[in-house]
């Protein structure tokens, strides 16, 4: 599975490595804020039992400069 570098300290960043950190997933060393949460208006259903659930992805977050 390929890997990133966190942008600020330069930690190889693994999928199941990252923090959850409000809206937000962020580096584990640093924790600096590497993905943001991007809320959509489309409802997922699961098929065996109906329940409806958020699909929200998240997006990169770029650092101001």
């Amino acid at each position: 599975m390929p890997s990133l570098p966190c942008p600020e300290c330069l930690q190889e960043l693994l999928p199941q490595d990252l923090v959850h950190k409000g809206d937000c997933l962020a580096c584990p060393k640093c924790g600096r804020e590497i993905y943001q949460r991007k809320h959509t208006d489309i409802h997922l259903i699961c098929p065996k039992c109906g329940e409806s659930t958020d699909a929200d992805a998240f997006h990169p977050v770029h650092k101001p400069t």
